[in-house]
């Protein structure tokens, strides 16, 4: 089977936008962000699991046939506070409130760090998992 959605999860400013948009240039064929695998086209979904494995379960279900990589997207939690405070389009202290929460008890095929990681390498070390 083919991979045709990756999902990133990570807390706030953790990097997985950044990650989505180097993805997008490492992977050989187009990804988009959007809800259309089931038609054909690859998806990279960016997502924020508050509620633990609960908040991954609507996606299993509908991604159920579906060659799915769930990638977990660390980040200190010191970074994305700084991050985010660099942003300055989130409520501060957002960032390092969800920075361990979006992981608890959810289990990943690959997991990367953007703690000393930049995005480039972390979307090279999604894109070997699924090419």
């Amino acid at each position: 089977m083919t991979t045709q959605v990756i999902v990133l999860n990570g807390g706030s400013s953790s990097g997985k936008s950044g990650i989505a948009r180097c993805l997008q240039a490492e992977l050989p064929t187009p990804w988009l962000a959007a809800a259309t695998a089931r038609a054909g086209a690859h998806v990279i979904i960016d997502d924020v699991f508050l509620g633990g494995p609960a908040s991954r379960e609507p996606w299993r279900k509908a991604l159920t046939g579906l060659d799915v990589p769930w990638v977990g997207v660390r980040c200190e939690s010191g970074v994305a506070e700084a991050r985010e405070i660099a942003r300055g389009d989130r409520p501060k202290g957002m960032a390092a409130a969800q920075a361990e929460k979006v992981h608890e008890g959810v289990s990943y095929d690959v997991e990367v760090d953007t703690t000393h990681m930049e995005s480039r390498a972390c979307a090279r070390t999604i894109a070997a998992h699924v090419t």
